[in-house]
């Protein structure tokens, strides 16, 4: 399973959106912080791909 949700977040689409915002989230020092901040930004990107797959699937764009 984190095969397959590694291959969601590194590549295509997470190459670009969420590569960028994990480097930013990690130069923060508060280690607290910085682990709900991370689980927050794969959860709000997650959702975001996966509303661009269904209306992809739906709509034939």
């Amino acid at each position: 399973m984190k095969k397959y949700l590694d291959q969601i977040f590194y590549e295509g689409l997470g190459k670009t959106i969420y590569l960028p915002i994990e480097k930013l989230i990690n130069k923060i020092n508060n280690s607290l912080f910085k682990k709900r901040l991370i689980i927050f930004t794969k959860i709000i990107y997650f959702v975001v791909a996966l509303t661009i797959a269904i209306c992809l699937f739906f709509y034939k764009l």
